[in-house]
């Protein structure tokens, strides 16, 4: 548990002085600096555990790099990996070419699950001046980090997705660099294309103002009906897919049924109504408006209360609850200027709380206590 703490404060100091210097553009260099190593602190701890932290981690993270030392081609090592998406498998085969400590493999999964969050919160922080990087940080830290140690390759892709998604709405003119990052959630896990349509889908319903109420409440109950008989439609797919849709299923058999939790819920409801009192204000005078992040958040929060009809939907309402993160930022602005840092403070009591509560407590996802590689 301290290892955590000490790792999670130290980070969010240097996104404390990161945050003061970005808004001022001589101070870039500066800015930049501290940023990295903000992101460096937790890569590095999470480079430095044994690989049984983290119970997914613990299986086809270290099954598939013993695979890949195994073999020395990488084709006849990803016959034989048991992810088959990509990019993982590539980041596993060179890893196992430079060290055979799990430290290369497991510090470069964070960077990339790290990095973009924080590149996303720079940005936003950059157009908006009144957004608290640090209250978005620290929601990343206490609310995924530990999470993001057991299912790598998924917060990966959600971290490809939020950054994606971000540089769309801030400039369209980079649509190429968003579809990039779309592509690349998609080779880190396969289930990210059905975060990837589904905001796309909702950016649509949020923001075509001509599209009739009525219609677009029956887009939405359409795509609830698909999600909540994903289960059946997989097992369907099965039939004439059977080798493509065999570990998805295992999936369904195997699914950790730890986020059902009614108390990890009804704090998931308490941030949520944190969103939606720091972006109750945004509106289309705005540079940018965050109110679509809540909403994505939102369907999050839904999948998770409708879990219980399809099991594999906990996993898939991480995707969504992830967004949550960046209108968390902006609570504060709902207060008056003499409550503003007591808003602040009370908000980083409660995501601790939620940490301490969920990952050191109740030992979600297999990452407390903190254990350091033999080697």
């Amino acid at each position: 548990m301290l290892e955590y703490l000490i790792t999670i404060i130290l980070s969010i100091s240097f996104c404390i002085f990161s945050e003061k210097k970005i808004i001022k553009p001589k101070h870039k260099r500066v800015a930049i600096f501290l940023s990295i190593m903000a992101v460096l602190i937790p890569c590095v701890l999470a480079g430095l555990r044994e690989p049984g932290v983290g119970i997914d981690s613990g299986t086809y993270a270290y099954t598939d790099f013993m695979v890949a030392k195994r073999y020395n081609a990488f084709s006849t090592y990803y016959l034989h990996s048991a992810v088959k998406e990509i990019l993982y498998p590539v980041l596993v085969y060179v890893s196992s070419r430079v060290t055979d400590s799990f430290f290369v493999l497991f510090f470069i999964s964070q960077v990339l699950i790290i990095a973009p969050v924080y590149a996303t919160l720079y940005l936003i922080k950059k157009r908006r001046p009144d957004f608290s990087m640090i209250i978005s940080y620290a929601a990343f830290l206490f609310l995924y980090y530990n999470l993001s140690l057991s299912i790598i390759r998924q917060c990966m892709a959600t971290s490809f997705v939020v950054l994606g998604y971000t540089i769309y709405k801030l400039n369209k003119k980079y649509k190429k660099s968003s579809i990039i990052l779309f592509v690349l959630a998609v080779l880190s896990h396969s289930t990210a294309i059905v975060l990837i349509l589904s905001i796309i889908l909702l950016d649509w319903i949020i923001n075509d103002q001509k599209k009739e109420i009525w219609k677009k409440m029956l887009i939405i109950a359409a795509i609830m009906v698909v999600v909540l008989n994903i289960q059946n439609i997989v097992l369907l797919a099965a039939k004439f897919l059977p080798s493509l849709m065999a570990r998805y299923i295992d999936t369904f058999n195997t699914i950790d049924r730890s986020g059902l939790s009614n108390g990890d819920t009804l704090m998931k409801l308490v941030f949520f109504i944190m969103c939606l009192l720091g972006t109750k204000r945004d509106t289309g005078k705005n540079e940018m408006l965050l109110s679509s992040y809540t909403f994505i958040g939102a369907i999050g929060i839904i999948f998770q209360f409708v879990s219980i009809f399809s099991e594999y939907l906990i996993r898939i309402s991480y995707y969504f609850q992830f967004f949550m993160i960046i209108p968390i930022g902006l609570v504060h602005t709902a207060f008056s200027k003499e409550s503003k840092q007591w808003v602040k403070i009370g908000t980083v009591l409660l995501l601790f709380a939620y940490w301490y509560i969920v990952y050191v407590s109740w030992g979600w996802h297999g990452t407390v206590p903190f254990k350091f590689a033999a080697n």
